[in-house]
């Protein structure tokens, strides 16, 4: 739906600190834009750094497990390794579920707001649920208050495909998110995506006022 000049709220986690400044402009319409949670995606790579006789080498993760395997390390090492690979996984079932869920917007819903160059926001009612589903206070993250003019819309992370899904079985449960049905949902874990132009206009430091 569009809105204009509507009060709402971003908690930021510190990703996007040189621009999150109160007074600030952001236009999430520019071509240039894009989330940092989605560039971060875009650019996700299964290679590690690793000293390789004193010198450091770029490897791809399944190249270091078949070394790994091949010769003997102590259980440190290993334990290492697996938390490292554990990691990856976890990223690259987000990126899987992510690239899919575009997908079926681009094509099925093309004029809702796109999770690749979106800004997350909320209401004040959702306020504790996501500073806490987001673990707000450990991060260091920030609470602002924004004025939104723009494409805003209403979903709920509870409506996301699971991320071990195969890319069949999330494609074909990606309507949930963009077709949503608040019947099933609390209000107080609602989402919403925005796009267009945000104006920063407060930093908030206790929460618990609003």
């Amino acid at each position: 739906m569009e809105v204009n000049n509507k009060i709402m709220y971003h908690f930021n986690n510190g990703i996007y600190s040189d621009i999150w400044q109160v007074g600030n402009d952001i236009d999430t319409t520019d071509k240039n834009f894009i989330s940092n949670f989605y560039n971060f995606i875009l650019n996700f790579s299964t290679s590690i750094c690793v000293n390789n006789d004193d010198k450091k080498e770029l490897l791809p993760l399944e190249v270091l497990i078949d070394k790994y395997l091949k010769e003997n390390y102590d259980k440190q090492a290993y334990i290492e390794l697996l938390e490292i690979a554990s990691g990856f996984l976890k990223n690259f079932e987000l990126s899987k579920r992510e690239l899919v869920l575009e997908e079926y917007r681009k094509k099925y819903y093309p004029n809702l707001p796109s999770r690749k160059k979106c800004i997350w926001l909320c209401e004040t009612k959702q306020l504790l649920y996501w500073k806490n589903k987001l673990d707000i206070e450990s991060k260091k993250g920030s609470l602002f208050k924004v004025s939104v003019t723009g494409n805003l819309f209403k979903s709920s992370d509870q409506f996301l495909p699971n991320k071990e899904m195969s890319i069949l079985q999330i494609y074909e449960n990606a309507k949930k998110y963009w077709d949503p049905d608040f019947s099933v949902i609390d209000e107080k874990k609602i989402e919403y995506l925005f796009d267009g132009r945000v104006k920063i206009l407060q930093k908030i430091t206790d929460s618990s006022k609003l």
